[in-house]
């Protein structure tokens, strides 16, 4: 709503008629940078899990499938947070028709082909996914299939042992 808020109340006080240098800087300062969101050369559209928790080695062992729509059809590779993650294998495989955006009608087609990749500064960074791009095409769509593990994470889930507690 406009009526009340501290723009209007910018536009009521504002003197139309001062000149350029004594008016207010609206709508905004122009020493502000402008932030746009980063280009992505593809779309994260369905998540699948498969992870197995492992108490005796506060560990988890698991197997993601991730669906995503390209954008940008020269797409070589592309980079996916991986925080403390150990990743073993990174796949691709197509998908026909993601059904009612909860991947139920999705149908995999093709096989599963390993893909290149790299892990640094918790990054997880992909490449050769131009190679599959006659795939890709028919549907606009992708899976990656990424294996990973990793041992007493800091972040998103905590091992609490009670033996290791002090109440």
């Amino acid at each position: 709503m406009l009526l009340g808020s501290r723009l209007w109340r910018e536009l009521v006080l504002a003197d139309v008629d001062a000149p350029p240098e004594k008016s207010r800087n609206f709508p905004a300062d122009p020493k502000t940078s402008r932030k746009y969101e980063p280009h992505r050369s593809a779309i994260q559209r369905h998540i699948d899990f498969d992870l197995k928790i492992d108490f005796a080695r506060k560990a988890l062992v698991g197997t993601i499938q991730i669906v995503f729509e390209v954008k940008d059809r020269s797409i070589s590779q592309l980079a996916l947070d991986a925080k403390e993650l150990d990743v073993t294998e990174v796949e691709i495989g197509s998908i026909e028709g993601l059904g009612d955006e909860r991947f139920l009608d999705g149908k995999l087609s093709g096989q599963w082909s390993t893909l290149e990749f790299a892990v640094g500064d918790d990054v997880l960074t992909v490449f050769g996914i131009e190679r599959h791009a006659s795939q890709i095409a028919r549907s606009g769509l992708f899976v990656l299939r990424i294996r990973y593990s990793t041992v007493e994470p800091r972040a998103g889930i905590y091992f609490v042992d009670p033996k290791d507690t002090h109440w």
